[in-house]
């Protein structure tokens, strides 16, 4: 699994006529004395597991299982990106794009309004409405391993209206009638 991998450890014995005690050393100074644990390895690696079980009643006795090897631990790569602006006008919705993404060597995906998505993570991006939006970066290495940036943007709604302080209502057919205009 990825950095943070949380491996579930299950014990399968018999425990109707003894009373148990249970060892796990996971390889990275974690240890257990659960009979099932679910241990998280915060650190790449590879790990060798112990278990020891110590039967206390009946027929005493200790097994111990070394498993070398066993548990694998992938490092995850780094999302990273700029966005320049962060907030624009909708009569000017362009954002450009730089990746600075690192160890990503499978995918480095883009996701923008619309639910649309771009395998290009360099360059420039036009929305197409104002509103926020969380623009999304993922990024995967070769074994799999995800890493996800957002960095939320803004496009503005931009009104501008126009009235005339003068009018010509002399039949040229230049500024016959007093009305306003608008945009946004």
């Amino acid at each position: 699994g990825c950095v943070n991998y949380d491996a579930h450890f299950i014990a399968t014995v018999d425990t109707a006529y003894n009373n148990l005690l249970y060892n796990w050393a996971f390889g990275d100074l974690g240890t257990s004395t659960e009979e099932d644990p679910i241990h998280i390895y915060y650190n790449p690696g590879n790990y060798s597991v112990t278990f020891q079980l110590i039967s206390l009643t009946g027929c005493k006795d200790t097994i111990n299982i070394n498993k070398p090897n066993w548990i694998d631990v992938y490092p995850i790569p780094t999302a990273g990106f700029t966005v320049e602006p962060i907030e624009q006008s909708i009569f000017f919705p362009q954002f450009y794009i730089t990746d600075q993404s690192s160890n990503g060597v499978v995918d480095c995906w883009m996701f923008y309004d619309n639910g649309d998505s771009s395998q290009n993570c360099n360059g420039w991006y036009i929305y197409q409405d104002t509103g926020h939006y969380n623009l999304t970066q993922m990024v995967f290495n070769i074994f799999g391993c995800p890493d996800t940036m957002i960095i939320p943007i803004i496009v503005n709604p931009e009104f501008v209206f126009n009235i005339p302080n003068t009018f010509t209502p002399n039949e040229d057919g230049l500024n016959e009638g007093f009305r306003g205009k608008g945009i946004g």
